[in-house]
């Protein structure tokens, strides 16, 4: 008797409470990432995915002359965009780097790997994200 009566008590506004959270979760999902619907014929043709191997660059300015060791020396980088572009790029156009002059962890001494992609690129990645710099 007492799940019946909770169940009828205030049944109006709980019924505009889940509709309303499914009008909200049905505009927001989509634009979240969540659609789980493939891309079209057209789209898929315009997106392509490579990955490249490309050693780690120091980045530093002339009032730091001291080496450093980046562990690891290299990365990976994954790359997507239009195919044509994609197919078009080599590895010395991706710019990978590590600026000694932006700050990092003090205590791990890892720092943000950056990457410079050329613009035909939508989206880059590099993996591991942070790499270990020891001074010489």
């Amino acid at each position: 008797m007492k799940a019946r009566h909770w169940f009828r008590q205030n049944f109006a506004w709980k019924l505009i409470s889940v509709l309303l959270a499914a009008v909200v979760w049905w505009q927001v999902h989509p634009r979240t990432g969540g659609s789980r619907t493939r891309p079209s014929p057209a789209e898929a043709e315009w997106i392509s995915t490579r990955e490249f191997t490309l050693p780690v660059r120091i980045l530093t300015s002339p009032r730091t002359p001291r080496g450093c060791l980046v562990t690891p020396a290299e990365v990976t980088v994954s790359v997507s965009g239009p195919t044509a572009a994609i197919n078009a790029l080599s590895p010395d156009q991706i710019q990978v780097y590590v600026d000694l002059d932006a700050p990092r962890d003090s205590a791990t001494g890892l720092a943000q790997v950056c990457l410079n992609p050329p613009d035909e690129v939508k989206w880059a990645r590099a993996t591991p994200r942070r790499v270990r710099v020891d001074p010489l």
